[in-house]
């Protein structure tokens, strides 16, 4: 047995085998991978030490190819820069004047989001009229005076 070891050694195979169970599940693991090619590859690859890379070793290292890959190619959101381009506008946007009316339709829309969300918009303009009675009082000062 000696002499044959060592007639295997210097011809390159290997002195000990992978189990089949090993051989099927990188070749498996590969064909999920994208790369059934590779295969072979990894069934002849050794360590510094001259031992195998173990399944689990293969399957990381598929798998961080695969990462790679997907990062690569990843695709860009549009959505978010059409949110962050919105957001810049209405920052740059200057905003209306504080009118009478401007601020009644505000405190209209604060109360029927709050309180009052489960109303009609006729209840919530006559709660708020009788919450504020100097709105109602600026807004017919300036419909009249618009006339």
């Amino acid at each position: 047995m000696a002499p044959l070891a060592g007639v295997a050694a210097l011809a390159g195979v290997p002195l000990r085998m992978r189990p089949e169970g090993d051989i099927e599940a990188i070749g498996a693991l590969c064909k999920m991978a994208g790369c059934p090619d590779k295969a072979a590859e990894f069934l002849t690859k050794k360590k510094s030490t001259g031992q195998y890379f173990s399944v689990a070793e293969i399957s990381e290292e598929l798998t961080a190819a695969r990462v790679m890959e997907s990062e690569r190619s990843m695709i860009t959101s549009h959505v978010n820069r059409t949110r962050a381009r919105l957001v810049r506008f209405r920052k740059s946007k200057p905003k209306p004047p504080a009118t009478p009316a401007r601020i009644a339709a505000k405190r209209l829309r604060i109360l029927r989001r709050k309180r009052y969300h489960q109303l009609t918009k006729e209840r919530a303009y006559a709660l708020m009229l009788e919450e504020h009675p100097e709105v109602y009082g600026a807004f017919v000062a300036q419909h009249n005076a618009k006339a």
